[in-house]
């Protein structure tokens, strides 16, 4: 068996020569790293109606006449649209050619989008419980924390466990090492974060967090390295390392580094060894008419000249984050009132 995952939920499995995906969400994935048309299927299982879970799957499901599985409201959605379906519900299993699928509960909501573009109800949310060579995943879908996550892993004991991370529509890291305890602490890969500003995490300080309760965690992120030709990312064949990097600025949000589950990112060592040489080179350069060793906005108490905007011109950027950071939102204030980065002097190296 491979698992590749492809951002945000979706995760592609190739059992044999039967490709199942879970989720598809390509078109309009800032994550995504394979095109929708590039994309093929044999069965596509849903664990809800929501646009980010189900965005391809009519274009996936007719390309090669792939089975759509989910619950009996929302696969007869996307049957009454011509595409062929399973309909199955929370507690069911059943034995496919590749293996056997099983819905168990989620907590969360779903619907599907209408004509008129008001939701249409679309069922009952669901995890998936996929069994295949010898193997046991789940794929929680979008969910809460809720206590029959314990009956999960007592009954199906999974090896590998998607988790959503993200907060405000799921659980969010603190909840989802929980889950991963009451699991019987399989293999746990974050899904469900990063792909929009509101649900922004940091994926390496929750693997840290799973790490320190003795659970096995891999983000597979969308700063991810793998070599030239391989599409998604990979197991068991090899998780590849994330790099972690700064999220981009979005305007009207909290800044990185300073919301609910983030922090400043690990760079190696080799680069935090070119980041001091550039730091040193731009010192090198400034003008002796600076106010300040700091360059020009900081005078030699340290604190901020006012009416000086931004970052100063001299190559300082706020601890740990790279040159992007010219490019952040100018505010100087959090939403709580409390001072933000750009209003902070940076602190000395």
């Amino acid at each position: 068996m491979e698992i590749r995952y492809h951002g945000h939920a979706t995760v592609e499995l190739v059992i044999g020569a039967t490709r199942v995906w879970i989720d598809p969400f390509l078109t309009g994935n800032p994550l995504a790293d394979v095109a929708a048309p590039a994309a093929e299927a044999d069965y596509i299982l849903l664990t809800h109606g929501h646009s980010d879970h189900t965005a391809d799957v009519l274009a996936l499901a007719k390309k090669r006449g792939a089975t759509v599985v989910a619950t009996y409201e929302l696969a007869s959605l996307f049957g009454a649209q011509g595409v062929e379906i399973h309909p199955m519900n929370l507690g069911g299993a059943h034995r496919f050619p590749f293996g056997t699928v099983r819905l168990v509960p989620a907590f969360h909501s779903s619907s599907v989008e209408g004509p008129d573009g008001r939701p249409v109800y679309a069922g009952m949310p669901a995890g998936l419980i996929v069994e295949a060579e010898g193997k046991t995943l789940y794929h929680a879908g979008d969910t809460a924390l809720f206590g029959d996550m314990k009956l999960i892993g007592e009954l199906y004991r999974p090896d590998v466990a998607f988790l959503p991370i993200g907060d405000n529509f799921t659980m969010g890291p603190a909840e989802a090492v929980v889950a991963a305890e009451w699991l019987g602490k399989p293999l746990v890969v974050p899904i469900h974060y990063n792909t929009f500003p509101v649900i922004r995490q940091d994926a390496d300080a929750f693997i840290r967090l799973l790490a320190e309760r003795g659970i096995e965690g891999r983000a597979l992120g969308s700063a991810l390295r793998r070599p030239p030709g391989r599409r998604g990312r990979t197991w068991p064949v090899r998780f590849w390392p994330v790099l972690s990097a700064p999220p981009p600025a979005y305007a009207g949000e909290r800044r990185p580094g300073v919301f609910p589950g983030a922090g400043p990112p690990s760079f190696p060592a080799s680069e935090r060894r070119k980041r001091r040489c550039e730091r040193g080179r731009r010192s090198k350069g400034r003008s002796s008419g600076s106010s300040s060793s700091r360059g020009p906005g900081f005078p030699a108490s340290g604190r901020r000249l006012p009416g000086v905007g931004g970052l100063p011109r001299s190559g300082w950027r706020w601890p740990f984050w790279p040159s992007a950071a010219t490019s952040w939102p100018s505010a100087g204030t959090l939403p709580s009132g409390k001072p933000g980065p750009a209003s902070r002097p940076p602190a000395r190296r």
